[in-house]
C-alpha cells in the first residue's frame, strides 16, 4: 500500500517497469574494485555507481563489492544468502515487510547510537526503528501528491485547491473547459492507493496506536475516518466524471504520458515519477498534497515514503568497515551525487540531489510530508489498491470497500504480518 512501488515503478519500467529494480532507472554497475585493503560485501536490490564505491575507498581504503540482483530473483536470493549467514557484511533491502522480517529475525546489527544515524531525516530514521533500537535506514524519500498542468490552472483561474471542496471545484471547472481532470491507472491497481495513501499516514501519526490495533484486533478500518472519508470520495469522483475516460485500461506509463502530454490535469503519483522520460508538452507542472481536509481545517500533508534501508549484518566480521561505509553513505558531501545519479531524494540531511527541472514543489512536499506506517498488512498492501479500482469501475460502491478491507485485514491479522 505504500511501497512503491517506487520500486513498483522502476521494477514496471524494467521489464516494461516492474516493481523493485532499478535497472531501467540506470545503468548496471561494475562491482567494486578490490584493492590491497579490506574488502566489503553488499547484497542490493538496489543501484550505486562505481564512482561512489571508489570514493569510499580512496578516503578509506575500504574496496566495496556490490552485489546487485534484479527483482524478479531478489527475494529467493536474499532469504537464501541470509539463512545461510553468507559472506554478506551489508544489507541493502526494501523497506516496510522485508526489512521488518529480517530485522525480527536477528539478521542486522544494532546501530543504535551510531552518530552518522544523526544525519539522516526522521522519515529516513523511522522504518530502520523496531522495538526501540535502530538496524538501519533509508538511502531514498518519496513523496505521494498530485502533478498538476500549472499553465492550465493558471488559465483557468485555479489555485492550488486548500481543502476537499476546492479540489472538486477544480476539478468541474477542468472538466467543463473540456479537459479530463484527473487520469488514473487501474491496470496496475497499485497506482490506486494514492487517493487514500495520506488519509492512512495522518490518521496513523495522529494514532500512533492505530496500525498495532488493527493488527490487533482492537481497531478496525471504519474507525480511521479519513480513510473511510477518502474511498467514499473516491466513488464521488468516480460518479462525477473526472476521471479520464478509457482510464480502466491504462497502466503506470500509459498515465504518465496523458498527463505529461497535456491529455489530462491532475495525475495522483510519487515523486519517482519524476525519473526518466519526464518530459511534460507545452506546460509546465507542478505538484501539491492532495487536500484531504475539510474547510476549515488544518492543510493536508502529502505523505513520504522511505525506502532502499541499507543495514550491517548481525554475523559478519568486519563489523567496522561495514559502519564506515554506512557513515559514508550518510555524508551530504557524497551522497548528494548518489542521489542526482539515481534520481532520487536522498534521506541525507540537504543531500537532495538535482536531477530534475520540476522537483522544488516535490522537495517542498517531503520535507513537509508526514511519514506513511511501514507495517500495513501484507493482503492490505496488495490487495487494497485494487478493491479502489473497483470503484473507478462503478463495479463496487464505498460502502462494499471498506467492508472488504476490513475482511482483508482480519485475514491478515490471523495469518500474521
Amino acid at each position: 500500500m505504500g511501497r512503491p512501488k517506487a520500486r513498483l515503478f522502476c521494477l514496471a519500467i524494467t521489464a516494461a517497469l516492474v516493481t523493485a529494480g532499478l535497472s531501467a532507472c540506470s545503468a548496471e554497475p561494475k562491482s567494486g574494485s578490490s584493492g590491497d585493503g579490506e574488502t566489503i560485501r553488499v547484497l542490493s536490490s538496489g543501484l550505486i555507481s562505481d564512482s561512489l564505491l571508489q570514493k569510499f575507498k580512496d578516503k578509506t581504503g575500504i574496496s566495496v563489492k556490490w552485489e546487485h540482483i534484479s527483482g524478479s530473483e531478489w527475494a529467493q536470493v536474499l532469504q537464501t544468502r541470509v539463512a545461510g549467514k553468507t559472506d554478506i557484511d551489508v544489507l541493502n533491502v526494501q523497506s516496510g515487510a522485508e526489512f521488518n522480517k529480517y530485522a525480527k529475525a536477528g539478521t542486522f546489527a544494532d546501530l543504535s547510537g551510531e552518530k552518522f544515524l544523526d544525519n539522516i531525516t526522521d522519515v529516513g530514521l523511522k522504518p530502520g526503528i523496531i522495538e526501540g533500537k535502530n538496524f538501519g535506514y533509508a538511502r531514498n524519500l518519496y513523496g505521494i501528491g498530485v502533478f498538476y498542468n500549472t499553465d492550465l490552472f493558471t488559465k483557468l483561474g485555479i489555485h492550488v485547491p486548500a481543502n476537499w471542496d476546492e479540489f472538486m471545484a477544480a476539478a468541474a471547472k477542468i472538466k467543463a473547459d473540456g479537459t479530463p481532470p484527473i487520469v488514473v491507472s487501474p491496470a496496475e491497481s497499485w497506482t490506486n492507493q494514492y487517493f487514500y495513501h495520506n488519509a492512512i499516514a495522518e490518521f496513523a501519526d495522529s494514532h500512533p496506536d492505530f496500525m498495532a490495533q488493527l493488527h490487533t484486533g482492537e481497531s478496525t478500518w471504519k474507525d480511521n475516518d479519513l480513510f473511510t472519508t477518502q474511498i467514499k470520495r473516491v466513488e464521488d469522483l468516480a460518479k462525477a466524471g473526472y476521471f479520464m475516460p478509457g482510464s480502466q485500461s491504462l497502466k503506470f506509463e500509459d498515465a504518465r504520458i496523458a498527463f505529461t502530454s497535456g491529455k489530462a490535469a491532475m495525475w495522483l503519483m510519487g515523486s519517482w515519477a519524476l525519473q526518466a522520460p519526464f518530459n511534460p508538452a507545452g506546460f509546465t507542472p507542478g505538484a501539491f498534497p492532495l487536500p484531504i481536509n475539510a474547510a476549515g481545517e488544518p492543510a493536508a500533508r502529502g505523505s513520504s515514503l522511505a525506502d532502499s534501508m541499507i543495514a550491517v549484518t548481525s554475523w559478519t566480521k568486519k563489523q567496522d568497515a561495514a559502519k564506515k561505509f554506512l557513515d559514508f553513505l550518510s555524508q551530504k558531501e557524497t551522497v548528494a551525487q548518489d542521489a542526482k545519479e539515481q534520481s532520487i531524494v536522498s534521506s541525507v540531511k540537504g543531500a537532495t540531489g538535482d536531477f530534475s527541472p520540476y522537483q522544488k514543489d516535490w522537495n517542498a512536499l517531503i520535507d513537509a510530508g508526514v511519514p506513511f506506517p511501514d507495517d500495513i498488512g501484507p493482503g492490505v498492501n496488495a490487495e487494497g489498491p485494487n478493491l479502489l479500482g473497483q470503484i473507478m469501475a462503478g463495479t463496487s460502491g464505498a460502502s462494499q470497500v471498506i467492508d472488504q478491507f476490513q475482511k482483508i485485514q482480519d485475514n491478515d491479522s490471523k495469518v500474521g504480518y
